[in-house]
């Protein structure tokens, strides 16, 4: 699926072509993570919002990733209910 605004498609971000509008990014990935070129599309956001289901693995993984990038400024955690 591809996201677009105005016609404009979100793909020529990453390749640093985008002259989209967009700052800010949430992404809710599956239990295995942003893979490769996605993560690459993610980074070039300037703010990034992140929801996971396994911050052991995955999350852990593309925030070690993302932080080359960007700065973490906020992680909570949930514990699940027992």
């Amino acid at each position: 699926r591809q996201l677009a605004t105005k016609g404009q498609s979100l793909g020529s971000r990453a390749g640093g072509g985008g002259a989209e509008p967009f700052e800010t990014i949430l992404v809710d990935p599956p239990r295995s993570g942003l893979d490769h070129k996605t993560r690459k599309l993610v980074a070039s956001f300037d703010t990034i919002l992140y929801i996971s289901c396994e911050p052991l693995g995955s999350l852990k993984r593309d925030m070690q990733l993302l932080g080359k990038s960007h700065e973490v400024r906020c992680d909570a955690t949930r514990k699940p209910p027992t």
